[in-house]
Parts: C-alpha cells; sequence; structure tokens
C-alpha cells in the first residue's frame, strides 16, 4: 500500500495510540483530531485537501462521528469534492455498517479493529492505496499460559492486534492501565451522583478500552453498566462496578505477565 495521509478521529486513547502507531508502522502520515468537532477543524483549516481518508469513530464527545460526516458531506458539497470516510464503532451490531453508509461514510470497521479489515478497507476506498507497498506482517502468538482464569484475557487476539510489536504492546498496557483508573473513577463519581449520562459515556470508553486489550469479561461488564445508563436504572450499578474493579485488577496482573513473558 502506498503511503497515505490520514485524519483519525478517536477519543480514546488507547485506541488511538494502537491504530496511529499500526497506521505509522505501514507508512502511513496519520494526523489526531479527538472528536468530530476538531476533525471538522483539521478539514477546514487544510481546506478538505490533502488527506487521502478518514477513520472516523461513531461515539466521540462533542461531536460525534455520524454527526461530522454530516458536516463534511454538507461542505463537500458546495467543494465538488468527495473524502472517503471509514466509520469505525465498538457496536459491531447487525446494521451498523448500513447505519454508517446511509451517514455519508464510505466503509466501515469495528472495534477491536483488525489490522488485516483495516488495511482491506483503505486498499478499497482510496484509489491505487494497494499499488504498492505489503500487506502488514501477521506474528504469531505464543500459546496461552495455564492458570489463567476463562475468558481473563484473550492473549492471541491482542497480540494480533499490536502485530506482534512488544514496544507497542508495553505501552498500550501501561495507557490501559492508567485509563482504567480514570474510568473507573468517573464511573463511581457518576453511580454516586446519579448521573446517567456521564456514567454511560464513561462505561462506553471502558469498554472500548478493554476491547482492544483482549479483556473480554471487563468488556462485558462496562457494556452492562453502559445499557443499565442508558435505560437510566442504577439500581445494580454498584454491584456491577464492584465486579468491574475486580476484573480490571485480574487483567492489570495478566497483561504484565504476558508482557514479561514475551520479553523473555
Amino acid at each position: 500500500m502506498r503511503p497515505l495521509r490520514l485524519l483519525l478521529a478517536e477519543d480514546n486513547v488507547v485506541n488511538s495510540k494502537l491504530a496511529m502507531t499500526l497506521l505509522r508502522k505501514w507508512g502511513h502520515d496519520v494526523v489526531l483530531a479527538t472528536n468530530g468537532r476538531e476533525a471538522l477543524d483539521f478539514l477546514e483549516a487544510a481546506g478538505f485537501k490533502g488527506f487521502d481518508a478518514v477513520l472516523m469513530d461513531v461515539q466521540m464527545p462533542e461531536m460525534a462521528g455520524m454527526e461530522a460526516t454530516a458536516a463534511v458531506r454538507a461542505r463537500e458539497r458546495t467543494l465538488g469534492s468527495h473524502l472517503p470516510i471509514i466509520g469505525v464503532t465498538a457496536h459491531a451490531m447487525k446494521g451498523d455498517r448500513e447505519r454508517c453508509l446511509e451517514g455519508g461514510m464510505d466503509g466501515y470497521v469495528s472495534k477491536p479493529i483488525r489490522p488485516d479489515n483495516l488495511v482491506s478497507e483503505l486498499a478499497r476506498l482510496v484509489p491505487d492505496a494497494a499499488a504498492e507497498g505489503t500487506e502488514p506482517p501477521q506474528i504469531p502468538a505464543p500459546a496461552a499460559a495455564n492458570g489463567h482464569p476463562a475468558g481473563a484475557l484473550d492473549r492471541s487476539a491482542l497480540l494480533d492486534r499490536v502485530e506482534g510489536d512488544m514496544e507497542l504492546l508495553g505501552d498500550i498496557i501501561e495507557l490501559f492501565k492508567e485509563d482504567s483508573v480514570r474510568q473507573i473513577a468517573a464511573i463511581r463519581d457518576a453511580i454516586e451522583n446519579k448521573q446517567a449520562d456521564l456514567l454511560r459515556r464513561a462505561a462506553h470508553t471502558l469498554k472500548g478500552t478493554c476491547g482492544n486489550l483482549g479483556v473480554p469479561e471487563a468488556a462485558a461488564t462496562s457494556l452492562d453498566l453502559e445499557k443499565l445508563a442508558a435505560a437510566g436504572d442504577l439500581s445494580r450499578a454498584q454491584e456491577i462496578l464492584r465486579t468491574l474493579e475486580e476484573q480490571i485488577q485480574r487483567a492489570g496482573g495478566l497483561l504484565d505477565e504476558l508482557r514479561q513473558e514475551c520479553v523473555r
């Protein structure tokens, strides 16, 4: 794939670190926007020129991906241009791709992002993008160690996601630890203050982080909290939070074990 200039709109620190590192390893130039409004500002400043494609997270603060895409398409109608936009969503539910396309996006990848899926969408949507270069390398993951709680850590998926890059693995593990502390604190405050919308946002962010780190148990529990908050029912939130804290703590230990094992 020839080098591309890409705009990545993503508010999650772990997701953005992972995506930016992989894209740059493949030879691309990446500009990061932390929400849809910032993405629009970058495009306006560039005169809607100079970018080959946008990777647009669907759920972001200030301006979500669908709203930002609608604004981009409205501006393009006055310019007569069209910039490929790839929707990125953590839902991976039936109909998500159709909703992204109906909202003006050209493609779709689900989180956690798989390198091969992202490469395929870029090659499909950007003219001549696949004409040069190579596919990202597929590096086999070590076998899972015995004695880990079932479902606590998807080691194979995580190592595939970082393409065997141990430095990147270490970086995102540290980001996971820092960000999970922040999100757990935000969840606790939202529950104590009965702020369902803030709870939903924090749970959604933590869900995405856990998904990218191959921590399915904590991702599922975060989703439970997100659904409760969306329904405005916080009656079981404290109980679920206690479970989530235990899962996050266990996952941190397993992630450290994996990192140490891989560098030996």
